[in-house]
């Protein structure tokens, strides 16, 4: 399946059905979020009237009734569920015929992510989906009946497998640059040294990704003790941002006093690094 947008462009000005099911269940909306198609997902809801765009984010017959949104997330196709909350989807509702009672339950979410290696808390943070990284951060009441203690929204062994699980939600909010899912991850004590695999702190990924603003919460929020650290190839979080071009991240991290004179692995320095790249 290929981004053919203007095709798909032709067909709906030309009585195309936005409604019309496939013999597996499917409407047009739901297999451009399966095959993760984002032009084809930005066409369709933009060629669509408000009332029918209300009705695609919530029909899916097929596939367990699973509305679009949730067909993203699933699929782990991040820029096509960020289409769709653009264009007004309801981050609560996973599921066609849901309630207002069973709208972003914990238990609803934690049904949705059981064939998925992310907690709750990561896969919120991942989706810049601030009012559940708030009830999952903060906890608020299950119910009216639920008076004896705040909602625990994940089941965690001991306060570092929490910690873990918030710093590694910070790397997620930091490659996608949500801006305010990082300051409440901030704000509940992420650790901003965490790293992933590759040696990447929260700074490296959002010097990497362009995301200027994030990067300035981050060094607003502890810029001493990181501002300079280096990821397995020896590369600081200014390397990586001249090696990308990143101008505008550049920028802030000199005005923060990030050292213009640490070199990678290679013996390069930031200045090196963006010569050979041919960033002015």
């Amino acid at each position: 399946m290929q981004d053919n947008e203007e095709i798909v462009d032709l067909l709906i000005k030309n009585k195309g059905d936005f409604f019309k099911v496939t013999n597996n269940g499917g409407t047009p909306l739901c297999l451009a979020c399966f095959y993760g198609r984002d032009k084809i997902v930005s066409t369709l809801l933009s060629l669509c009237s408000d009332e029918d765009r209300k009705r695609m984010f919530d029909v899916s017959v097929g596939d367990g009734g699973k509305a679009p949104l949730r067909i993203a997330y699933e699929w782990n196709h991040t820029k096509v569920a960020n289409i769709l909350l653009k264009h007004g989807a309801d981050p609560n509702i996973f599921k066609r015929g849901s309630t207002d009672d069973e709208k972003g339950s914990p238990y609803q979410m934690q049904s949705l992510l059981a064939n998925i290696d992310m907690t709750m808390l990561q896969i919120a943070a991942k989706f810049g989906i601030v009012n559940v990284v708030k009830v999952l951060l903060e906890g608020i009441p299950l119910d009216d009946d639920d008076t004896d203690s705040r909602m625990e929204c994940a089941v965690y062994h001991s306060d570092a497998d929490r910690k873990r699980d918030i710093s590694t939600s910070l790397l997620l909010a930091c490659k996608e640059g949500h801006v305010q899912v990082v300051k409440l991850l901030l704000e509940h004590n992420a650790d901003v040294s965490h790293t992933d695999t590759d040696g990447d702190t929260a700074l490296h990924i959002a010097s990497k990704k362009g995301h200027s603003q994030v990067v300035k919460v981050l060094l607003d929020h502890d810029r001493a003790s990181f501002i300079n650290d280096t990821d397995s190839c020896k590369r600081t979080p200014l390397f990586i941002a001249c090696e990308e071009g990143h101008v505008q991240v550049v920028k802030v991290l000199l005005e923060y006093d990030a050292d213009a004179t640490v070199a990678d692995q290679d013996g390069l320095n930031p200045l090196d690094i963006a010569v050979e790249e041919g960033h002015r």
